[in-house]
């Protein structure tokens, strides 16, 4: 950007980062950043006049959640062949106008602290109760814009996600998209008087809307943001937890799932009312299929043969993919017990999973062992129903998983149960702990294929204690149940392509 090369002239090299719509020069002391003259519908800047009004909203927006980081904006004017900096007030016409800001050192972002792996579940809480404090002072919003109600902008923001998403790449278009959309579009119809109440009752702020990590900094322990939308009041009213879900989505995108469930669970001593927990999957799912939008736009910003463009297609794909999460639990949480014989695949499917998609994996292996006092590596392998697998064992590791997945489930995460499952005991006990009925995913392979699963096992030090001696016994005794079936004979990427289109048919 022209702009940019022309700022360096003048206030000295820098690292230069350039989004969708702006561009940035960061400096030892200061950040200048520039709008481009782009329209993409849901912002124009397309006008220098625009850019104006847009960068002093943004200071005067962000002023809220932060102390002393915008410092103002400023002219780009050219005087006696020379381009300048001037103040916003002189009478030189400007050939562009520059947000300026005070550099907040990198190491004080949320995002390079969680990189460096410098962040612990209470401190990830603390965050949590602090945004959701933050947010609680933020003005509640009189309107969303002239046209709309809160409900109507609401949907209008969904609906509008996927229509521009199929205009802008219909290659990309597939199954699990329209699964989203239509999870979307029925929980928009059904609980129209649940967005309307949370209106009605102030949950609805001129807010932040683009709460992401790297938004996010700590400062002499206290807590800032900067960045938020000011160029669609539509998009920067939102439900509080609208808010938090951005944040939540960003930590699982990252992998971090751990620490986005201690987030939400600090979010929501702010917000502890089973509404706001009602509506997190759904502001996620909506959140995810916003960045897959953008990462859609920026994309095609690049010719095919630039790393970007790939990049920012992975990228898409991957927020699809956790907006299909997202769209699995939007309605209920259920768990997913991926059950079956000894040897079926369970684990590494599982595994595969939870990769995947941001769901939190737990194995009845290591709960066990776990109980017992015992580690998860050590070899308890006994005769069949003996040592640490007695019926009485079995009923307190299915206890144990229950409560892990209502656990889980009161904050909307998905939970993936690798667990034989094998008798209906084992499943009233996972039941009664957890007070819902997951959905039971089969896997079953030939008794030739399981049996050289089994001996390959003999020479391997693995947390599972299933051998071929428990074999016979395991098949005679088994009284399995099923709502999906799971032919692990298959390649095992295949085994999550029909286990995803099995789920959101």
């Amino acid at each position: 950007m022209q702009e940019i090369e022309i700022l360096k002239g003048i206030v000295g090299d820098g690292t230069v980062a350039e989004t969708h719509a702006s561009a940035v020069l960061i400096t030892s002391e200061y950040v200048y950043k520039i709008k481009k003259p782009v329209n993409f519908g849901f912002l124009d800047y397309t006008q220098m006049k625009q850019r104006r009004a847009f960068s002093i909203l943004e200071m005067e927006l962000n002023s809220r959640y932060c102390d002393g980081i915008y410092i103002g904006v400023l002219k780009l004017a050219k005087r006696s062949e020379r381009y300048e900096l001037l103040p916003l007030e002189s009478s030189i016409p400007a050939t562009e106008y520059v947000l300026q800001m005070k550099r907040i050192p990198d190491d004080q972002f949320l995002s390079n602290i969680i990189n460096d792996g410098d962040m612990t579940d209470a401190e990830m809480q603390w965050i949590g109760t602090q945004i959701g404090e933050k947010l609680a002072l933020a003005e509640r919003s009189a309107e969303i814009v002239e046209e709309m109600n809160s409900y109507e902008a609401i949907s209008f923001n969904a609906r509008e996600n996927f229509q521009q998403i199929k205009a802008a790449a219909p290659d990309l278009v597939n199954d699990q998209l329209h699964y989203i959309e239509r999870v979307t579009e029925q929980f928009l119809v059904n609980e129209k008087d649940l967005f309307e109440r949370r209106y009605n009752e102030g949950f609805v702020k001129d807010g932040h809307g683009d709460l992401r990590l790297e938004h996010v900094f700590i400062k002499d322990d206290k807590l800032g943001i900067i960045d938020c939308i000011e160029f669609n009041k539509r998009f920067r009213t939102n439900d509080v937890v609208a808010e938090a879900a951005f944040l939540s989505m960003e930590l699982d995108y990252f992998n971090k799932i751990d620490l986005s469930d201690s987030f939400l669970k600090g979010f929501f001593k702010v917000y502890p009312d089973k509404d706001s927990y009602k509506v997190l999957n759904y502001y996620r799912c909506y959140r995810a299929v916003t960045r897959a939008k953008i990462a859609i736009f920026t994309m095609l910003g690049f010719d095919k043969a630039d790393p970007m463009y790939t990049h920012k297609a992975n990228e898409y794909r991957r927020m699809i993919d956790m907006a299909t999460a997202y769209a699995m639990a939007m309605v209920e949480t259920k768990p997913l017990a991926f059950c079956g014989m000894i040897a079926t695949g369970k684990s590494v499917n599982a595994a595969l999973f939870t990769q995947k998609f941001p769901a939190v994996y737990v194995n009845s292996d290591i709960v066990r062992k776990e109980i017992a006092g015992i580690p998860i590596t050590q070899n308890a392998v006994a005769p069949f129903e003996e040592g640490i697998y007695t019926l009485e064992m079995n009923a307190r590791v299915y206890a144990q998983l229950g409560k892990i997945a209502a656990d889980n489930s009161k904050i909307g995460r998905l939970t993936i149960v690798d667990a034989a499952f094998r008798k209906k005991e084992d499943r009233d006990s996972f039941i009664e702990q957890s007070g819902i009925t997951p959905t039971y995913i089969y896997f079953t392979a030939l008794d030739d294929v399981i049996i050289a699963r089994l001996k390959a096992r003999e020479a391997q030090n693995i947390v599972t204690d299933g051998r071929l001696l428990h074999f016979e016994n395991v098949k005679k005794t088994s009284q399995f149940e099923q709502d999906h079936c799971i032919d692990t004979t298959k390649n095992d990427g295949d085994n999550i392509e029909e286990i995803v289109q099995l789920l959101t048919k």
